[in-house]
């Protein structure tokens, strides 16, 4: 078999494996959940109309603020190739290495964690601090992994893979660090949580 040929199974087995288990990390707790996805998705339907209201009470308190710039300001840093420990040799020891060491990451999220979405519905419908708790530990998770996959050899050919998967789960992180400010700064907490949606 080739080398190309085993970096790219190497690399669907990574997608298939992260795909399975973001999956099974999502698994909901209870059947009020339903009912929360559905008022959470009315209420960022419209995002325009959200903008507007944001901009009206911004003019109201006499602050002139450019939500652009805003938004483009409080965006995560991007990892570029140049911060990874890229392997020039390739070779079957080093691609087999590197699915052990992704493997390992990927381990992190092995337990089944609550919806993220749901925590923070839940705190801005009672105004309870307490399921940003576990918002907390799971922004952790991705900061944990993203700092583990910042230390390990990347060998060049699959550097775009290994680009897209830390810089993705990086921006995870930073929208769950936003959503915790959910009931300090509901605007900033329900764009990050439509922001967590797609990424």
């Amino acid at each position: 078999m080739s080398k190309k040929k085993k970096i790219a199974i190497v690399i669907l087995s990574v997608f298939v494996l992260v795909g399975l288990l973001w999956l099974i990390g999502g698994l909901v707790k209870n059947n009020q959940q339903d009912e929360d996805a559905l008022y959470y998705l009315n209420l960022i339907e419209d995002e325009k109309k959200l903008q507007t209201l944001v901009e009206r009470n911004l003019q109201a308190k006499g602050l002139n603020v450019d939500l652009e710039k805003f938004n483009q300001a409080s965006t995560t840093a991007i990892y570029t190739p140049a911060d990874f420990k890229l392997v020039q040799k390739i070779n079957e020891a080093t691609i087999k290495q590197y699915g052990k060491d992704i493997g390992q990451i990927l381990r992190l999220y092995q337990e089944p964690r609550s919806n993220e979405i749901f925590l923070v519905l839940d705190a801005l419908k009672n105004t309870d601090p307490r399921p940003l708790e576990e918002i907390k530990k799971i922004k952790s998770l991705h900061e944990q992994a993203v700092k583990q996959l910042l230390q390990t050899p990347v060998p060049k050919d699959a550097q775009v893979v290994h680009l897209r998967l830390t810089n993705s789960i990086n921006r995870l992180a930073k929208n769950l660090s936003d959503m915790n400010l959910i009931l300090d700064d509901p605007n900033l907490g329900l764009k990050s949580s439509e922001d967590y949606i797609r990424n």
